[in-house]
């Protein structure tokens, strides 16, 4: 199907360089849409976990808290009965002996949650990046390659009318003929690659490029 509308948007004389679909965006607008991609969401659950941990992990292990109390004699001569009483903590012997290394544990895979969730936001980063410089370059070169395009068809034209004529060999009509086809599929080529990479940035921010207008407006 993509390349059905490639050939026939060829065919008609569309350019899909002659509009830049980046106008009126920024590189940040997109970087800053793409941090809710899937794979930055998912590394940041994560680490909302791995903090869930630390905080258990420092928890006191205490069992069980008793108290007591009751009436004794006063310690002192004619000093009445008093009130007296007693705390107990109940706490597991090898719970209090594991209980830094569990801190330890849990505070260092919080640790490498943070990593790879600051990873997975450098990468998305990274990735728009990346299809923006490609957009751009290869807007230019599919202004370029159609202009081409559009020189070699107007000489493929007189050609084939100096060869109806007998002007020139078959050999020259032939040559300009395939430097025609040759830029044709160079182009096609060009126009799928620049798509592809349009859905590539698209699928990182979540959003088609014209969403994104609608968001920023």
């Amino acid at each position: 199907m993509l390349g059905l509308w490639l050939v026939t948007a060829i065919a008609a004389g569309q350019g899909i360089g002659d509009q830049s679909v980046l106008h009126d965006l920024s590189v940040e607008q997109l970087v800053e849409l793409a941090q809710k991609h899937p794979s930055v969401r998912m590394a940041e659950g994560d680490l909302q976990l791995a903090h869930i941990g630390v905080n258990q992990a420092t928890l006191t292990p205490i069992q069980g808290l008793t108290a007591s109390t009751g009436m004794t004699e006063g310690q002192f001569p004619g000093a009445g009965p008093q009130l007296t009483g007693a705390l107990w903590l109940s706490v597991n012997v090898i719970d209090v002996m594991g209980y830094p290394g569990r801190i330890r544990s849990a505070k260092a895979a919080a640790a490498n949650a943070r990593a790879r969730h600051e990873l997975a936001r450098r990468s998305v980063e990274l990735r728009v990046r990346q299809a923006w410089i490609s957009l751009h370059s290869l807007e230019e070169s599919l202004n370029a390659q159609e202009e081409a395009l559009s020189a070699l068809e107007v000489s493929l034209g007189i050609a084939s009318q100096l060869f109806v004529s007998q002007e020139i060999e078959i050999d020259q009509f032939t040559r300009v003929s395939a430097q025609t086809a040759s830029a044709r599929q160079l182009l096609l080529a060009t126009k799928r690659e620049y798509l592809q990479t349009v859905r590539e940035l698209e699928s990182l921010v979540g959003l088609t490029l014209a969403e994104v207008r609608e968001v920023e407006q």
